[in-house]
Formats: C-alpha cells, sequence, structure tokens
C-alpha cells in the first residue's frame, strides 16, 4: 500500500490497513511487527496532518518500548534520535540532547557507526540551542564529513528541525561558524562522540 501510495495510486484507507496489521502483530505476540505497524501509523499521520501537528511524544516512547521488547539496538538507536528530533521541534533541546546521547550509546552498543553519524547531526542542533554553540558548530561538521566520506544521506526528519549549519552561522556570523566548522572537519566521528559527551556533562 505504501508503494502505491507512493506513486499517486488509491488502495483505500492506509489507516485501515495499519489497523488490520495491528491486530495481526497483537495475535501473533510479535513485538517487532507490532513497532513496525505503530512506526506506520506514526508515519502516516504525520503525513496526513498539517505541516504545524506534531506526534505526540508518548506515540515516539511508545514505539521505542515495542522495539526495546524486540531488542533490535539498530531500530532502538533510530527511535532515540527520532525522538531527539521531536523534542527539537517541540522546543525543548534539552530533552532533545538526552535522547541523542541515549541514541549514541546505543548505537555504540550495536557498533552502527552510520547512526552515530547521524545523531551527532541532531545533537548539533540541541547543543547550539542550548548555547552551546562553537561546541554543536565543530560536531555538526565533523558529522557532515563523515556522511560525505561515506557518500550516504541522513534520513530526512519527520519533523521541521532546520539545520545546525545554520543556526550557527546566525549565533556566530559567518567567520567564526565556518572556523569552527574547519575545526570540526579535523574530527573523527569517535572524537565528536566524546565532544558531545563532554560538552553535554559540563553544560
Amino acid at each position: 500500500r505504501g508503494g502505491a501510495l507512493a506513486v499517486d495510486q488509491y488502495v483505500g484507507d492506509p489507516l485501515e490497513a495499519i489497523d488490520r496489521a495491528g491486530q495481526l502483530a497483537v495475535e501473533l505476540e510479535d513485538p517487532g511487527l507490532m513497532a513496525m505497524v505503530e512506526f506506520g501509523r506514526i508515519a502516516m499521520n504525520t503525513v496526513l496532518a498539517d505541516a504545524q501537528t506534531l506526534p505526540a511524544i508518548n506515540d515516539l516512547e511508545q514505539l521505542l518500548r515495542l522495539y526495546e521488547q524486540d531488542g533490535e539496538l539498530m531500530n532502538i538507536a533510530h527511535t532515540q534520535v527520532m525522538l531527539s528530533e521531536l523534542y527539537i521541534a517541540h522546543g525543548d533541546p534539552g530533552g532533545a540532547r538526552r535522547w541523542v546521547i541515549a541514541g549514541i550509546e546505543t548505537a555504540e552498543r550495536a557498533g552502527d557507526t552510520y547512526t552515530m553519524t547521524w545523531a551527532l547531526h541532531r545533537y548539533a542542533i540541541a547543543a547550539i540551542e542550548l548555547g552551546d554553540v562553537v561546541p554543536g558548530a565543530r560536531i555538526a561538521a565533523a558529522s557532515a564529513e563523515a556522511r560525505a566520506r561515506a557518500g550516504g544521506t541522513f534520513p530526512p526528519p519527520f519533523f521541521p528541525i532546520g539545520e545546525p549549519e545554520d543556526r550557527a552561522i546566525a549565533a556566530l556570523g559567518e567567520a567564526a561558524a565556518e572556523a569552527a566548522f574547519a575545526e570540526g572537519r579535523e574530527l573523527s566521528v569517535f572524537e565528536a562522540v566524546a565532544l558531545a559527551r563532554e560538552t553535554a556533562a559540563t553544560s
């Protein structure tokens, strides 16, 4: 159904299909399938809502609990990073930073450097909003450099959160921001993670 909707083919009510899948997941007592259904429900409701409507935080927290029952570390880490995005969108950078640090720690346990890099991008936004502008700018640049080296992209956020680089330039001015970016491009992902932890612990 998702594929059909993507090419503008109407195949019935997608939320009805999600409800039926949810009933099957309960019958099978499969937390992984339950989590997949809940993710689909959140995604579909977000797509169908107006641009100013954000999902409830407890919906994503429920999704996280299902992934934790399933034990799949990558999905746990991704949901923790998504929670950080939602906290940013709700104007709570402190909450965002807590969740993104949790996401980094879970990704480390999974050996998932890609998710660590993605999480650092979101961490940079929270740090800049909390006043740690120079460390945030460095972390943003380290994340972008690692992504460029790998030739990948980050999943687009469900929620409008903007870019850390734009926030850093607005806070520091172009010259000072570019100096911080240049320093950050010299950091490895693991050095940027260490900087994120240090910043979180001291601010």
